[in-house]
């Protein structure tokens, strides 16, 4: 077995087992685009802190780790959820056996999504319904889509 000592504010904790994986978390990246900086943008952190998780709609922007982790979360609660990702596959970053065998498994199908790869978000403004309008530029197409705040 392999043994990782953890040290932490709150002590020390040893964790044995034969695969151990480290996951540090991370920062989210803020896309520099108008209306980033309305109200109804969060950032993962701010939407997991959330007292209230009912969203109808819901758009992600990335479909790194945390990106596919959002969307599947919301949508295994019923949310309708577009992801945006840039890259012409998720999870870009890794091997491409990953996001192969997340497909093969059914993920994407048991939790509806509706992706969007190859898509760049220009842009997000408030409708006068008070509705978030995202708009997003692929290789074929622009998309709009409105959230109910």
């Amino acid at each position: 077995d392999n043994v990782v000592r953890v040290t932490t504010s709150k002590g020390a904790l040893t964790l044995k087992g034969k695969n151990v994986i480290l996951a540090t978390g991370s920062s989210p990246v803020i896309p520099d685009i108008p209306g980033i900086d309305l109200p109804q943008v969060m950032t993962s952190r701010d939407i997991l802190r959330m007292d209230d998780w009912n969203f109808d709609c819901l758009t992600v922007i990335g479909g790194g780790v945390i990106g596919v982790e959002i969307a599947t979360i919301f949508a295994a609660l019923g949310s309708r959820v577009t992801l945006l990702e840039q890259a012409n596959r998720l999870l870009e970053s890794m091997d491409p056996m990953i996001s192969e065998q997340m497909e093969a498994l059914g993920l994407y199908e048991a939790n509806p999504l509706d992706i969007h790869c190859t898509s760049a978000l220009n842009s997000t403004e408030i409708r006068a319904s008070h509705q978030l309008n995202t708009m997003e530029r692929s290789n074929t197409a622009t998309h709009s889509q409105l959230a109910s705040p």
